[in-house]
């Protein structure tokens, strides 16, 4: 039996909330191994859904560029957001998360000019393209949230 980073990392936090902590007492050191228990915790949450949550964003943000390109009267943007709704072919690491990061970056961007247009047009368009692009702002941040508790 392998056993998968999420249980190698429960494990872990296991021992040090079970052994570690109680042999540290309440003095400094098991204070910041108290605090640091739950970033623990955290991150295997966050090993386990890593690339589904990219994937996610980077459809989200696919489908509102597709939406918005028609809708934007200034040609460049319009041209920008049409090109990033459209897939690219799959590449050999699409799943690792940092070739997911490099995916995002620029349909981040490319959302946060959306925004600004949305801002400041005329266009009649542009208060629903707001609040879609809230609603994609708030989609994100649920999607980041981790289910510990805060420390």
């Amino acid at each position: 039996m392998k056993p998968g980073v999420e249980r190698v990392l429960a494990g872990v936090a296991a021992r040090l909330r079970d052994d570690a902590l109680p042999a540290l007492g309440g003095g400094f050191a098991g204070q910041q191994l108290e605090r640091a228990l739950p970033l623990l915790q955290g991150a295997i949450e966050e090993f386990d859904r890593a690339a589904a949550r990219r994937v996610d964003e980077i459809r989200a943000l696919r489908a509102l560029f597709a939406d918005a390109a028609p809708a934007v009267d200034d040609e460049r943007l319009a041209r920008a957001l049409a090109d990033a709704a459209r897939e690219p072919p799959p590449q050999a690491d699409a799943l690792r998360v940092s070739a997911l990061e490099r995916t995002l970056a620029p349909l981040r961007a490319l959302l946060i000019e959306l925004h600004a247009w949305t801002e400041a047009s005329a266009s009649p368009d542009a208060a629903r393209l707001n609040r879609a692009v809230w609603a994609a702002l708030r989609e994100g941040t649920a999607r980041r949230r981790l289910s510990i508790d805060r420390f």
